[in-house]
């Protein structure tokens, strides 16, 4: 059987020549294999321990939630792994994710800063810029894009010297250039995102998902600044493309990518071209399906605009309190200035 590199170092052998550095590099690998077998035996056993806390035999209660399954078998899981603190880590990490994707961000965010303690104390720089990555994502969806940023900059600059031609510093660089964009720092967001879409091309391909969904992003960046309903429509028409040839004309994404077609139009003066294409390709889409609350305020303002055009007064008077709604609720803003708002725009 083949010592770990832990055994190794433990029984103070050293490796002085080419054979010894080989063995050295089984031994690292046996470590990593090891570790990953336990990590997916642990989220084996986690799913495992979530779906037989359903069953009311053998957790006492009818109709848990689901937020109280996954904190049960998350207590079990982080147990069970106390003695192997990297697997701990991981797990921490990929339990954040989930909450992340139920609405538990507080949770989420606990489970992100403690993967973060242990990654830096361990000097598991991976680890550490996955954790840190996944913490500025969940802040980003909230909103907080000051607090987004500290994260998403140390995230980065780890990737640049720990994986410098990857998917992952492509990732952190989409996501530092995204909050720099909505935070107004246009000036830094732009070259982050250019930088995003060279490394995602040389990686992939200018036809790939990963440069797709940087086009998406570029798409966003320029409808929300304003004022470059060209580059809007570039962008989003090179992201559907790419979307639908490897992911298929039903997918999300390509749903994505003609919401920012249709924000286009409307940003070329185009507000009844808009709402007629986006009736005419995007039939199930629900309004509000939008990258995000701000944009379900523009298709509202659109389809406010439309209608008087027809003349329909009643349909009017409804879309344009979807917008100040939505547009509120997007803000956090009273009435008042929430209505002044969609006003200006409108």
């Amino acid at each position: 059987m083949v010592a770990t590199q832990l055994e190794l170092e433990r029984s103070g052998h050293r490796g002085i020549g080419i054979g010894d550095n080989v063995f050295a590099a089984d031994a690292r690998a046996t470590d990593n294999a090891i570790r990953a077998e336990r990590t997916s035996r642990a989220v084996k056993d986690y799913m495992v321990s979530v779906f037989q806390g359903a069953d009311p035999e053998i957790s006492g209660q009818r109709d848990l939630p689901v937020s109280a399954l996954l904190d049960a078998g998350r207590e079990r899981l982080q147990g069970a792994l106390k003695d192997d603190p990297r697997s701990h880590t991981e797990l921490s990490s990929i339990l954040g994710t989930v909450y992340q994707s139920i609405g538990k961000r507080d949770q989420a965010l606990a489970l992100f800063d403690e993967a973060i303690e242990q990654a830096r104390r361990q000097s598991w720089h991976p680890l550490l810029a996955e954790a840190l990555h996944k913490k500025a994502y969940s802040l980003y969806d909230m909103g907080e894009f000051n607090k987004a940023l500290a994260p998403a900059r140390e995230a980065l600059e780890l990737r640049e010297r720990y994986a410098v031609e990857s998917a992952e510093r492509v990732h952190s660089m989409r996501l530092l250039g995204s909050i720099l964009g909505y935070s107004g720092e246009t000036e830094e967001a732009l070259p982050m995102l250019s930088k995003a879409l060279e490394l995602a091309t040389r990686l992939g391909g200018a036809d790939s998902i990963e440069a797709g969904v940087v086009h998406l992003d570029l798409a966003r960046y320029f409808g929300d600044v304003g004022g470059h309903a060209d580059l809007v429509l570039e962008h989003s028409e090179l992201a559907a493309k790419s979307f639908a040839q490897h992911l298929g004309a039903g997918h999300f994404r390509v749903s994505d990518a003609l919401e920012m077609r249709v924000l286009g139009l409307a940003q070329s003066n185009q507000a009844v071209a808009a709402v007629l294409w986006r009736t005419n390709w995007l039939p199930g889409v629900p309004l509000f399906m939008a990258i995000s609350a701000i944009h379900g305020v523009m298709h509202c303002i659109l389809w406010d605009r439309y209608c008087g055009v027809l003349g329909d007064t009643w349909r009017r008077s409804r879309s344009f309190k979807l917008a100040w709604t939505s547009m509120r609720s997007w803000t956090g803003q009273n009435q008042w200035r929430a209505w002044c708002r969609c006003w200006v725009w409108a």
